[in-house]
């Protein structure tokens, strides 16, 4: 048996897989829900798993019944799902499903510990979850690409910005200025919630994921756990959850 996390993210549609006889999760991309049911219907009839997570809303009835019938187990995640962590969420309708999937995977890789969980995509999000696994919420401001774009579309002459090795300050040209501003500040603004949570939820697990996370990481003051397949590892026990 198969499991399957599928999460149709606002570009691409990336499946995650886990065969029950391994530990190893492995991950690939697709460009079309075309794409996506060959890939599911090269699977015995069955003998799957299966998990969604649809931000855009694009999946068709069609598509559900058709994925219904072929899988063992079909799961599509919303508020009401039922969860292996408690939700304290004041909104659980508008809490993103990667955030939920993210903080269900922190709780799952280290149990009994609390965690921070930072997403550092296009936007970073931060999350907390305690020990006793309950998810107390957590905060959200604009990644990288959105503060680089916001200034150069906001502004009459600022150029747009890139990621880039961090220069020293004070930056002595027009585009190291905007990038040491934006860069700096992401990384000031991590290390101030991190050294908060830390104040508040001790011992604590920092756990870093997202497209941006590989750069970020090199410049955090703490040890941090970096997971790039967070949103899969969670969604594949929530799934389990249901399942099993």
């Amino acid at each position: 048996m198969t499991f399957l996390a599928v999460d149709i993210g606002n570009t691409l549609i990336k499946v995650y897989s886990l065969d029950d006889t391994s530990n190893n999760i492995t991950s690939r991309f697709f460009t079309s829900l075309q794409e996506l049911s060959d890939y599911i219907h090269s699977f015995p009839y069955r003998s799957i798993h299966m998990i969604v997570s649809d931000v855009r809303n694009i999946l068709s009835e069609k598509s559900i019944y058709d994925f219904k019938q072929q899988a063992n187990t079909f799961v599509v995640l919303n508020h009401e799902t039922p969860l292996p962590i408690k939700n304290a969420y004041e909104t659980p309708n508008t809490l993103g499903y990667d955030r939920i999937a993210g903080v269900v995977a922190a709780s799952c890789l280290f149990p009994n510990t609390h965690c921070l969980v930072i997403d550092a995509g296009t936007a970073i999000t931060y999350d907390l979850i305690t020990s006793d696994k309950t998810y107390l919420g957590g905060a959200i401001s604009p990644g990288i690409q959105i503060r680089f774009k916001a200034l150069n579309e906001f502004t009459g002459k600022l150029p747009l910005g890139h990621i880039n090795n961090l220069k020293t300050f004070p930056a002595k040209n027009t585009i190291d200025c905007i990038e040491y501003g934006v860069l700096y500040g992401t990384i000031a603004e991590m290390n101030e919630y991190i050294q908060y949570c830390e104040q508040k939820y001790s011992p604590l697990q920092i756990i870093i994921t997202g497209g941006d996370s590989l750069f970020l990481v090199k410049y955090l003051k703490n040890t941090i756990f970096v997971e790039t397949n967070l949103v899969g590892i969670g969604l594949i026990n929530i799934l389990k959850y249901n399942a099993l």
